[in-house]
Protein backbone atom coordinates (compact mmCIF):
# COMPACT_ATOMS: atom_id res chain seq x y z
CA UNK A 1 0.00 0.00 0.00
CA UNK A 2 2.75 2.13 0.85
CA UNK A 3 4.58 1.55 -2.25
CA UNK A 4 1.47 2.58 -4.19
CA UNK A 5 1.33 5.52 -2.31
CA UNK A 6 4.83 6.37 -3.11
CA UNK A 7 4.44 5.70 -6.86
CA UNK A 8 1.24 7.67 -7.03
CA UNK A 9 3.49 11.02 -5.72
CA UNK A 10 6.44 9.95 -7.83
CA UNK A 11 3.93 10.05 -11.28
CA UNK A 12 2.62 13.00 -10.18
CA UNK A 13 5.84 14.60 -9.62
CA UNK A 14 6.71 13.25 -12.82
CA UNK A 15 4.09 14.95 -14.83
CA UNK A 16 4.32 18.18 -12.87
CA UNK A 17 7.89 18.82 -13.41
CA UNK A 18 7.86 17.13 -17.03
CA UNK A 19 5.13 20.31 -17.75
CA UNK A 20 7.54 22.43 -16.60
CA UNK A 21 10.77 21.52 -18.29
CA UNK A 22 8.42 21.73 -21.00
CA UNK A 23 7.55 25.06 -20.42
CA UNK A 24 11.46 25.88 -19.79
CA UNK A 25 12.77 24.44 -23.19
CA UNK A 26 10.35 25.96 -25.48
CA UNK A 27 10.81 29.76 -23.65
CA UNK A 28 14.73 29.35 -23.76
CA UNK A 29 14.73 27.93 -27.05
CA UNK A 30 12.34 29.88 -29.31
CA UNK A 31 13.96 32.39 -31.61
CA UNK A 32 13.25 35.85 -32.54
CA UNK A 33 13.42 37.29 -35.57
CA UNK A 34 14.40 40.69 -35.84
CA UNK A 35 14.37 42.63 -39.14
CA UNK A 36 16.18 45.79 -40.11
CA UNK A 37 14.47 49.37 -40.70
CA UNK A 38 12.94 48.72 -43.92
CA UNK A 39 9.43 51.09 -43.63
CA UNK A 40 10.54 54.46 -45.42
CA UNK A 41 8.04 57.32 -44.77
CA UNK A 42 5.76 58.55 -47.75
CA UNK A 43 7.17 61.71 -49.60
CA UNK A 44 5.31 64.55 -51.14
CA UNK A 45 5.88 63.64 -55.07
CA UNK A 46 4.96 67.06 -55.18
CA UNK A 47 4.77 70.34 -53.42
CA UNK A 48 1.82 70.92 -51.47
CA UNK A 49 -0.90 73.62 -52.66
CA UNK A 50 -2.58 76.05 -49.83
CA UNK A 51 -5.79 74.37 -49.78
CA UNK A 52 -3.75 71.11 -48.72
CA UNK A 53 -1.38 72.19 -46.46
CA UNK A 54 -2.26 71.73 -42.39
CA UNK A 55 -0.23 72.44 -39.49
CA UNK A 56 0.98 69.91 -36.80
CA UNK A 57 1.71 70.81 -33.08
CA UNK A 58 3.08 68.36 -30.88
CA UNK A 59 3.37 68.33 -27.41
CA UNK A 60 6.30 67.16 -25.65
CA UNK A 61 5.60 63.38 -24.51
CA UNK A 62 4.49 62.38 -21.19
CA UNK A 63 7.68 61.10 -19.70
CA UNK A 64 5.20 58.64 -17.84
CA UNK A 65 7.80 58.86 -14.72
CA UNK A 66 6.26 56.18 -11.85
CA UNK A 67 5.72 58.06 -8.59
CA UNK A 68 7.07 54.94 -7.04
CA UNK A 69 11.04 54.49 -6.36
CA UNK A 70 11.43 51.03 -6.25
CA UNK A 71 8.72 51.37 -9.42
CA UNK A 72 11.26 53.47 -11.31
CA UNK A 73 14.42 50.66 -10.50
CA UNK A 74 12.41 47.96 -11.32
CA UNK A 75 11.22 49.25 -14.76
CA UNK A 76 14.94 51.12 -15.20
CA UNK A 77 13.38 54.22 -15.62
CA UNK A 78 15.95 57.29 -14.68
CA UNK A 79 13.58 60.60 -14.40
CA UNK A 80 16.00 62.66 -15.59
CA UNK A 81 17.07 60.57 -18.56
CA UNK A 82 13.21 59.75 -19.33
CA UNK A 83 12.62 63.69 -19.57
CA UNK A 84 15.24 63.98 -22.05
CA UNK A 85 13.25 61.66 -23.73
CA UNK A 86 9.73 63.08 -23.99
CA UNK A 87 11.38 66.21 -25.98
CA UNK A 88 13.97 64.43 -28.63
CA UNK A 89 11.12 61.91 -29.02
CA UNK A 90 8.86 64.26 -29.92
CA UNK A 91 11.51 66.10 -31.65
CA UNK A 92 12.29 63.26 -33.42
CA UNK A 93 9.29 62.58 -34.74
CA UNK A 94 8.34 66.69 -36.14
CA UNK A 95 11.49 65.99 -38.12
CA UNK A 96 10.27 63.33 -39.22
CA UNK A 97 7.01 64.69 -40.70
CA UNK A 98 8.26 67.79 -41.71
CA UNK A 99 11.48 65.78 -44.14
CA UNK A 100 8.36 64.25 -45.60
CA UNK A 101 7.11 67.43 -47.09
CA UNK A 102 3.16 66.79 -47.14
CA UNK A 103 2.67 69.30 -44.00
CA UNK A 104 2.87 72.97 -43.25
CA UNK A 105 4.38 74.01 -40.07
CA UNK A 106 5.37 71.03 -37.51
CA UNK A 107 5.81 73.01 -34.06
CA UNK A 108 7.02 71.10 -30.93
CA UNK A 109 4.94 72.67 -28.46
CA UNK A 110 4.83 72.63 -24.05
CA UNK A 111 1.57 72.58 -23.90
CA UNK A 112 -1.39 71.99 -25.72
CA UNK A 113 -2.59 75.47 -28.01
CA UNK A 114 -5.78 75.77 -29.54
CA UNK A 115 -4.65 77.39 -33.01
CA UNK A 116 -3.48 73.96 -34.04
CA UNK A 117 -4.49 72.31 -37.07
CA UNK A 118 -3.50 68.35 -36.02
CA UNK A 119 -2.28 67.92 -32.27
CA UNK A 120 -0.48 65.18 -31.28
CA UNK A 121 0.62 63.98 -27.78
CA UNK A 122 2.33 61.25 -26.69
CA UNK A 123 3.06 59.23 -23.80
CA UNK A 124 6.44 56.86 -23.71
CA UNK A 125 5.34 53.33 -22.09
CA UNK A 126 9.05 51.72 -22.06
CA UNK A 127 12.42 52.63 -23.32
CA UNK A 128 15.52 50.77 -22.94
CA UNK A 129 17.86 51.08 -25.88
CA UNK A 130 16.26 47.91 -27.34
CA UNK A 131 12.48 48.45 -27.26
CA UNK A 132 10.95 51.67 -27.49
CA UNK A 133 7.11 51.83 -26.80
CA UNK A 134 4.75 54.95 -27.30
CA UNK A 135 0.91 55.71 -27.07
CA UNK A 136 0.67 58.44 -29.84
CA UNK A 137 -3.12 60.77 -30.03
CA UNK A 138 -3.37 62.34 -32.78
CA UNK A 139 -6.44 65.23 -33.10
CA UNK A 140 -7.63 67.25 -35.10
CA UNK A 141 -8.92 71.24 -33.94
CA UNK A 142 -12.31 69.98 -34.74
CA UNK A 143 -11.88 67.06 -32.09
CA UNK A 144 -11.98 64.47 -34.30
CA UNK A 145 -8.95 61.48 -33.70
CA UNK A 146 -7.06 60.54 -36.21
CA UNK A 147 -4.85 58.20 -34.11
CA UNK A 148 -4.74 56.61 -30.66
CA UNK A 149 -2.81 52.86 -30.26
CA UNK A 150 0.42 51.85 -29.63
CA UNK A 151 3.37 52.45 -31.41
CA UNK A 152 6.38 50.13 -30.62
CA UNK A 153 10.08 48.76 -32.53
CA UNK A 154 12.74 46.82 -31.22
CA UNK A 155 16.07 47.87 -32.24
CA UNK A 156 18.85 46.21 -34.40
CA UNK A 157 22.49 45.06 -33.62
CA UNK A 158 23.06 46.89 -37.48
CA UNK A 159 21.18 50.05 -36.13
CA UNK A 160 24.10 50.72 -34.17
CA UNK A 161 26.58 49.43 -35.39
CA UNK A 162 26.02 50.87 -39.02
CA UNK A 163 23.88 54.10 -38.13
CA UNK A 164 22.40 55.59 -41.21
CA UNK A 165 19.55 56.54 -39.23
CA UNK A 166 17.75 56.92 -35.72
CA UNK A 167 17.50 52.78 -34.18
CA UNK A 168 13.90 53.11 -34.16
CA UNK A 169 13.11 55.27 -37.40
CA UNK A 170 10.38 52.28 -38.32
CA UNK A 171 7.68 53.79 -35.30
CA UNK A 172 8.29 57.20 -36.55
CA UNK A 173 7.85 56.20 -39.55
CA UNK A 174 4.77 54.35 -38.92
CA UNK A 175 3.16 57.18 -37.27
CA UNK A 176 3.98 59.62 -40.03
CA UNK A 177 2.40 56.81 -42.92
CA UNK A 178 -1.00 56.77 -40.69
CA UNK A 179 -1.25 60.16 -40.44
CA UNK A 180 -0.95 60.62 -44.29
CA UNK A 181 -3.42 57.71 -44.70
CA UNK A 182 -5.69 59.55 -42.82
CA UNK A 183 -4.80 63.02 -44.21
CA UNK A 184 -5.46 61.49 -47.85
CA UNK A 185 -8.93 60.55 -46.88
CA UNK A 186 -10.03 64.07 -46.59
CA UNK A 187 -11.39 66.14 -48.58
CA UNK A 188 -10.13 70.03 -49.31
CA UNK A 189 -13.23 71.35 -48.03
CA UNK A 190 -12.77 69.01 -44.45
CA UNK A 191 -9.06 70.54 -44.55
CA UNK A 192 -10.59 73.97 -45.16
CA UNK A 193 -12.90 73.27 -42.17
CA UNK A 194 -10.27 72.28 -39.99
CA UNK A 195 -8.16 74.92 -40.24
CA UNK A 196 -11.59 77.51 -40.53
CA UNK A 197 -12.33 75.78 -37.25
CA UNK A 198 -8.73 76.23 -35.85
CA UNK A 199 -8.80 79.94 -36.28
CA UNK A 200 -12.19 80.17 -33.94
CA UNK A 201 -10.94 78.25 -31.36
CA UNK A 202 -8.28 80.55 -31.20
CA UNK A 203 -10.34 83.13 -31.43
CA UNK A 204 -13.00 81.95 -28.23
CA UNK A 205 -9.71 81.29 -26.51
CA UNK A 206 -8.89 85.29 -26.35
CA UNK A 207 -12.37 86.11 -26.10
CA UNK A 208 -14.69 83.61 -25.35
CA UNK A 209 -17.58 85.93 -24.61
CA UNK A 210 -17.70 87.30 -27.88
CA UNK A 211 -16.89 84.06 -29.85
CA UNK A 212 -18.25 81.06 -27.86
CA UNK A 213 -21.24 80.90 -30.03
CA UNK A 214 -19.62 80.45 -33.15
CA UNK A 215 -18.71 77.30 -32.75
CA UNK A 216 -20.66 73.92 -30.98
CA UNK A 217 -20.18 70.62 -30.06
CA UNK A 218 -22.20 67.72 -31.65
CA UNK A 219 -23.06 64.75 -29.72
CA UNK A 220 -20.15 62.60 -31.18
CA UNK A 221 -17.83 65.49 -29.29
CA UNK A 222 -16.83 67.01 -32.68
CA UNK A 223 -16.89 70.93 -33.18
CA UNK A 224 -18.37 72.33 -36.05
CA UNK A 225 -19.42 75.93 -37.50
CA UNK A 226 -22.66 77.36 -36.51
CA UNK A 227 -21.41 81.06 -37.63
CA UNK A 228 -18.74 82.48 -39.43
CA UNK A 229 -17.66 86.58 -37.83
CA UNK A 230 -17.74 89.33 -41.09
CA UNK A 231 -14.34 88.85 -42.75
CA UNK A 232 -13.90 92.71 -41.98
CA UNK A 233 -15.10 92.10 -38.32
CA UNK A 234 -11.93 94.14 -36.89
CA UNK A 235 -12.25 91.95 -33.92
CA UNK A 236 -11.28 89.15 -36.00
CA UNK A 237 -8.79 91.25 -38.13
CA UNK A 238 -6.75 91.76 -34.33
CA UNK A 239 -7.30 88.38 -33.76
CA UNK A 240 -5.35 87.10 -37.01
CA UNK A 241 -2.91 89.64 -36.30
CA UNK A 242 -2.36 87.89 -32.43
CA UNK A 243 -2.31 84.69 -33.97
CA UNK A 244 0.79 85.47 -36.09
CA UNK A 245 2.46 86.66 -33.12
CA UNK A 246 1.72 83.95 -31.02
CA UNK A 247 3.27 81.52 -33.97
CA UNK A 248 6.34 83.53 -33.68
CA UNK A 249 6.22 82.77 -30.10
CA UNK A 250 6.18 79.72 -30.69
CA UNK A 251 8.65 79.29 -33.26
CA UNK A 252 11.35 81.04 -30.66
CA UNK A 253 10.38 77.97 -28.30
CA UNK A 254 10.53 75.45 -30.86
CA UNK A 255 13.94 76.27 -31.74
CA UNK A 256 15.20 76.17 -28.36
CA UNK A 257 13.91 72.50 -28.35
CA UNK A 258 15.63 72.04 -31.35
CA UNK A 259 18.90 73.22 -29.92
CA UNK A 260 18.24 70.86 -26.99
CA UNK A 261 17.72 67.78 -29.74
CA UNK A 262 21.33 68.59 -30.96
CA UNK A 263 23.34 68.82 -28.03
CA UNK A 264 21.76 65.73 -26.66
CA UNK A 265 21.61 63.53 -29.26
CA UNK A 266 25.38 62.75 -28.52
CA UNK A 267 25.01 61.74 -24.88
CA UNK A 268 21.41 59.84 -25.85
CA UNK A 269 22.57 57.69 -28.85
CA UNK A 270 25.50 56.73 -26.60
CA UNK A 271 23.42 55.31 -23.96
CA UNK A 272 20.59 53.65 -25.87
CA UNK A 273 24.17 51.86 -27.63
CA UNK A 274 25.12 51.02 -24.69
CA UNK A 275 21.85 49.96 -23.05
CA UNK A 276 21.16 47.83 -26.20
CA UNK A 277 24.56 45.57 -25.48
CA UNK A 278 23.78 45.36 -21.81
CA UNK A 279 19.98 44.41 -22.75
CA UNK A 280 21.14 41.24 -24.96
CA UNK A 281 23.76 40.59 -22.59
CA UNK A 282 20.65 40.21 -19.56
CA UNK A 283 18.30 38.41 -21.88
CA UNK A 284 21.17 35.90 -22.90
CA UNK A 285 21.66 35.46 -18.94
CA UNK A 286 18.15 34.60 -18.50
CA UNK A 287 17.82 32.37 -21.28
CA UNK A 288 20.62 30.37 -19.40
CA UNK A 289 19.18 30.33 -16.52
CA UNK A 290 15.98 28.85 -17.44
CA UNK A 291 17.87 26.08 -19.84
CA UNK A 292 20.07 25.10 -16.34
CA UNK A 293 16.24 25.20 -14.16
CA UNK A 294 14.58 23.11 -16.90
CA UNK A 295 17.84 20.57 -16.91
CA UNK A 296 17.85 20.50 -12.95
CA UNK A 297 14.21 19.71 -13.39
CA UNK A 298 14.80 16.60 -15.82
CA UNK A 299 17.63 14.99 -13.44
CA UNK A 300 14.93 15.43 -10.71
CA UNK A 301 12.41 13.75 -12.18
CA UNK A 302 15.11 10.98 -13.18
CA UNK A 303 15.99 10.42 -9.86
CA UNK A 304 12.55 10.27 -8.41
CA UNK A 305 11.93 7.37 -11.45
CA UNK A 306 14.88 6.26 -9.87
CA UNK A 307 13.58 5.58 -6.81
CA UNK A 308 11.76 2.08 -7.06
CA UNK A 309 15.23 0.38 -8.15
CA UNK A 310 17.60 2.05 -6.97
CA UNK A 311 17.73 4.52 -3.91
CA UNK A 312 21.44 5.87 -4.63
CA UNK A 313 20.91 6.61 -8.50
CA UNK A 314 17.76 8.27 -6.61
CA UNK A 315 19.49 10.14 -4.39
CA UNK A 316 22.13 10.96 -6.95
CA UNK A 317 19.77 12.23 -9.34
CA UNK A 318 17.81 14.24 -6.96
CA UNK A 319 20.98 16.14 -5.55
CA UNK A 320 22.40 16.52 -8.98
CA UNK A 321 18.94 18.51 -9.92
CA UNK A 322 18.81 20.69 -6.73
CA UNK A 323 22.42 21.91 -7.93
CA UNK A 324 21.31 22.62 -11.27
CA UNK A 325 18.61 24.38 -9.94
CA UNK A 326 20.85 26.19 -7.81
CA UNK A 327 23.04 27.32 -10.83
CA UNK A 328 20.19 28.48 -13.04
CA UNK A 329 19.25 30.90 -10.02
CA UNK A 330 22.59 32.09 -9.61
CA UNK A 331 22.35 32.95 -13.44
CA UNK A 332 19.20 34.75 -12.24
CA UNK A 333 21.22 36.48 -9.63
CA UNK A 334 23.89 37.60 -12.47
CA UNK A 335 20.79 38.81 -14.67
CA UNK A 336 20.25 41.10 -11.56
CA UNK A 337 23.54 42.67 -11.71
CA UNK A 338 23.38 43.55 -15.42
CA UNK A 339 19.89 45.24 -14.27
CA UNK A 340 22.06 46.92 -12.18
CA UNK A 341 24.66 48.09 -14.39
CA UNK A 342 21.62 49.28 -16.64
CA UNK A 343 20.22 51.66 -14.18
CA UNK A 344 23.76 52.82 -13.69
CA UNK A 345 23.99 54.04 -17.73
CA UNK A 346 21.17 55.47 -17.04
CA UNK A 347 22.44 57.43 -13.88
CA UNK A 348 25.30 58.48 -15.98
CA UNK A 349 23.34 60.32 -18.86
CA UNK A 350 21.32 61.65 -16.53
CA UNK A 351 24.60 63.25 -14.75
CA UNK A 352 25.23 64.65 -18.39
CA UNK A 353 22.16 65.86 -18.88
CA UNK A 354 21.19 68.93 -17.17
CA UNK A 355 18.48 71.20 -17.45
CA UNK A 356 18.70 73.96 -21.17
CA UNK A 357 18.87 77.73 -19.94
CA UNK A 358 17.22 79.87 -22.65
CA UNK A 359 16.23 83.95 -22.42
CA UNK A 360 13.48 84.92 -23.96
CA UNK A 361 12.67 88.46 -24.07
CA UNK A 362 15.11 89.34 -21.00
CA UNK A 363 13.93 86.59 -18.59
CA UNK A 364 16.09 83.38 -18.35
CA UNK A 365 14.26 80.18 -17.97
CA UNK A 366 15.07 76.20 -17.88
CA UNK A 367 12.93 74.00 -20.56
CA UNK A 368 12.56 71.35 -17.73
CA UNK A 369 9.82 73.37 -16.49
CA UNK A 370 10.35 76.87 -16.68
CA UNK A 371 9.09 76.70 -20.86
CA UNK A 372 5.96 75.34 -19.74
CA UNK A 373 4.82 78.40 -17.16
CA UNK A 374 6.40 80.65 -19.86
CA UNK A 375 4.32 79.02 -22.40
CA UNK A 376 1.30 79.86 -20.23
CA UNK A 377 2.37 83.11 -18.97
CA UNK A 378 2.52 84.25 -22.76
CA UNK A 379 -1.24 82.53 -23.29
CA UNK A 380 -2.24 85.10 -20.55
CA UNK A 381 -0.36 87.98 -21.81
CA UNK A 382 -2.47 87.77 -25.11
CA UNK A 383 -5.61 87.05 -23.48
CA UNK A 384 -4.68 91.25 -21.66
CA UNK A 385 -3.14 92.65 -24.75
CA UNK A 386 -6.58 91.49 -27.01
CA UNK A 387 -8.86 92.71 -24.09
CA UNK A 388 -6.70 95.97 -23.67
CA UNK A 389 -7.20 96.89 -27.49
CA UNK A 390 -11.32 95.89 -27.86
CA UNK A 391 -11.27 98.33 -24.89
CA UNK A 392 -9.69 100.96 -26.57
CA UNK A 393 -11.79 100.34 -29.18
CA UNK A 394 -14.80 100.64 -27.62
CA UNK A 395 -13.99 103.98 -26.51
Amino acid sequence: MIGLKVQSISDFLFRTIFLFFIWALSSCGSTQVISANSSPAVMASEPLSPEEVLDIGIITFDPNIPNDIEESNENLVVPDVRRAESRYIAYHLKNTLENTGNWGAVRVLPNSTESSHIEISGKILSSDGEMLRIKITAIDSKKNKWIERIFEDRATGLGYENPTEDPFQDLYNEVANELLAFKTSLSLRDSANIKEIAKLRFARDLAPEKFDGYLVEDQNGSLRIEQLPASNDPMMIRVAQLEELDFLFIDTLDTHFNKFYRETQASYDEWRRTTFSEALRLRELQKEARRRIAAGALMIVGGIAAEGSSSAAAYTGAIGGVTAIRQGLSKRVQATNQELRLRELNEALASEITPYVLDIEGKTIQISGSAEQQFKEWKTLLKRIYADEISSLAN
